[in-house]
């Protein structure tokens, strides 16, 4: 009887404890960039779905399920297809390889989730990742000497354990925006309680990255949410009340030097940073009471139908108002978006980064700024690569070697900051339209189902990913882009009516299941210890452990021998050796399979001589003719 009991709960909570359990390691490993973290990310979230096969008799379907599946699957493959035409096999791999986490997570979390019951745990389990990593990154804030280097505290803008302030910010966003619809409608008083008390602490954490677009993000997500709740009176109520404790908080980040200067001595830093610490448990507290409080006022009032027309009228007019003062205060529409172009494309200001013993500046200001930190660039040089490769793109993950090519500073990045005009340049249109259509399916989903009460907190944490990956590269960081995917399979599962139910109770549809599953749970381990061996040999090379740097490079070698980083870390740990034959012959098989590595020519000509190492410097500088290590070679 004990198991029975067990059994139902197991399975109302069981996809909250898996976005939870996948999401809180991935964000702590610096957001999930680096591929080790995609190989038992995938395989654990591959795993989780092998065991519902296992468990279920049936699955139920709906058409859109199927297309987001469906279009992130062609997705992933056509990216290894792309390295057909661009020659790059290794960036292909390692793009399939990040992909095949997405379209991991999203059968993982749909396969556990119970139809119509689970967009709540969903939802919690997101929300307790991103607080979990919040709080983790305000320790350093609130108690500046954990970090603190020769008594300077590091007080910049906040980025760990995300390892990006941007990425941490977006993180934060969404993990608000989840807060905020939880607090207001899940079921059951403890819920909203736990909801409401992370508030404070994720928009603090958004407040220290200092990220703009974030909080643009933040706010396009809650006017999302706020559109298509159907109880949006109170969602804003619960707004409205949780504000203050929010307000409290930020005011007093804001307000505090220390914490608000890079380079601060440790000193001031931490007094600031503790009391920050007791007002931010302060507002905690308050938050989860003011949500125990509100759940009261919820049984005993609901708005007449007259005060619902007086609210939609007022909030009409309230707009109206701001528009027509923003145009008093700013001019025409054309005057504004002209405005607003010149600010964009403006230099990025300076002076925030401090030194030892000199403090930036007052990182609040940065907030003011309208400076695009040089992304017109990055998409004038995407656009000029869509222009060449209008029809199949450049190839998967070739962003990055058409910018160096191109550019015309001294700036280096690996991605264009745009995921959509990214992948129009690297996979053309097709590859643009799987895109849209696996993210475009979950919304449609969720717009149906918007009756449901915690529809519009997963919206609007989705909506606030696609805006934000438009001038950002959250595709990268995958437990940015899987913190997304959950609010997303909150939405696809929000529908209490399937359109197919299949059963899996027979043998071959249960075996095939598992054999497909576990054939791609073999492939992301076989990435997980290919990537785990180049990532060694990196570690080992950088302290000059020549040995231990040649053995995890062969390790990686003969387990992804389609890729020419594999190689050239092989190169490295030869020539710290000394074995100048072996390094140059590893360089040369490096730039066969990719011919278009300035860093792979670069070595080929360090290790030779003669008309080969001219050719090797001209391919080299023809690749990538701004970098100061192809100007200084000599």
């Amino acid at each position: 009887m004990l198991v029975q009991l067990r059994r139902p709960a197991l399975a109302r909570i069981a996809p909250g404890l898996l976005a939870a359990a996948v999401l809180t390691p991935l964000a702590a490993g610096n957001g999930g960039y680096f591929p080790p973290a995609w190989g038992w990310s995938a395989a654990a979230l591959l795993w989780a779905a092998a065991i519902a096969v296992l468990a279920r008799d049936e699955v139920e379907v709906t058409a859109a399920e199927v297309v987001s599946v469906a279009a992130f699957g062609l997705l992933t493959v056509w990216m290894l297809v792309s390295a057909a035409w661009s020659g790059d096999t290794t960036s292909a791999v390692l793009e399939a390889e990040r992909a095949l986490v997405y379209v991991s997570g999203l059968v993982g979390l749909l396969l556990v989730s119970r139809r119509g019951e689970a967009i709540g745990s969903l939802l919690a389990g997101a929300v307790v990742a991103v607080t979990a990593t919040c709080a983790y990154g305000l320790v350093g804030r609130l108690f500046p000497s954990v970090h603190a280097v020769g008594g300077i505290a590091d007080t910049g803008r906040l980025a760990e354990p995300v390892g990006y302030w941007n990425g941490l910010g977006i993180l934060a966003a969404m993990g608000a925006i989840v807060a905020l619809g939880l607090a207001a409608h899940v079921r059951g008083r403890a819920g909203r309680i736990a909801a409401a008390c992370a508030l404070p602490v994720v928009t603090v954490a958004l407040y220290f990255t200092f990220s703009r677009g974030a909080w643009i993000a933040f706010g396009f997500g809650v006017a999302s949410a706020v559109a298509v709740d159907r109880r949006r009176w109170f969602l804003l109520l619960t707004a409205l009340a949780e504000a203050p404790w929010i307000a409290v908080g930020v005011a007093v980040a804001a307000t505090s030097p220390a914490l608000t200067h890079a380079a601060s001595p440790v000193g001031p830093a931490a007094s600031e940073g503790h009391v920050l610490a007791l007002v931010l448990l302060g507002c905690t507290v308050a938050a989860g009471a003011t949500a125990g409080l509100l759940r009261l006022v919820e049984r005993r009032f609901e708005p007449s139908p007259a005060a619902t027309r007086i609210g939609h009228g007022a909030t009409l007019a309230a707009a109206v108002i701001l528009v027509l003062i923003a145009l008093v205060r700013f001019g025409s529409p054309v005057a504004i978006a002209g405005d607003l172009y010149d600010r964009f494309n403006a230099p990025p200001p300076g002076g925030f980064n401090g030194t030892a013993g000199h403090v930036g500046r007052n990182l609040n200001l940065r907030l003011f700024s309208l400076s695009g930190n040089a992304r017109a660039g990055l998409w004038r040089i995407a656009w000029q690569d869509v222009r060449g490769h209008p029809l199949l793109g450049s190839g998967a993950g070739t962003y990055e070697r058409y910018y160096l090519q191109h550019r015309d500073t001294g700036l280096k990045v690996k991605n264009a900051h745009n995921l959509y005009l990214e992948t129009l340049a690297d996979l053309g249109p097709v590859g643009l339209v799987l895109l849209v259509a696996g993210l475009a399916a979950p919304l449609v989903a969720g717009l149906r189902a918007r009756r449901e009460p915690l529809v519009p907190a997963a919206l609007g944490g989705f909506a606030a990913y696609l805006l934000h990956a438009g001038a950002d590269w959250d595709w990268q960081m995958t437990a940015i882009t899987l913190t997304a995917l959950t609010c997303a399979a909150g939405l696809l599962t929000s529908t209490p009516r399937a359109r197919w139910r299949v059963s899996i109770t027979a043998r071959p549809v249960r075996g095939g299941a598992l054999a497909a599953v576990a054939l791609l749970a073999v492939l992301a381990l076989g990435g997980l210890r290919g990537n785990a061996a180049a990532a060694g040999s990196q570690r080992a090379a950088s302290t000059q452990h020549w040995a231990a740097a040649e053995s995890d490079a062969r390790t990686a070698v003969a387990w992804a021998p389609w890729s020419a980083d594999a190689r050239i870390a092989l190169g490295l740990a030869l020539r710290g050796q000394g074995r100048q034959a072996a390094a140059h012959d590893a360089f040369a098989a490096a730039v066969a399979r990719d011919p278009a590595s300035w860093q792979a020519w670069l070595d080929l000509a360090r290790t030779s001589s003669g008309r080969e190492r001219a050719h090797a410097i001209a391919m080299a500088r023809r690749l990538d003719p701004r970098e100061p290590q192809v100007l200084a070679f000599r």
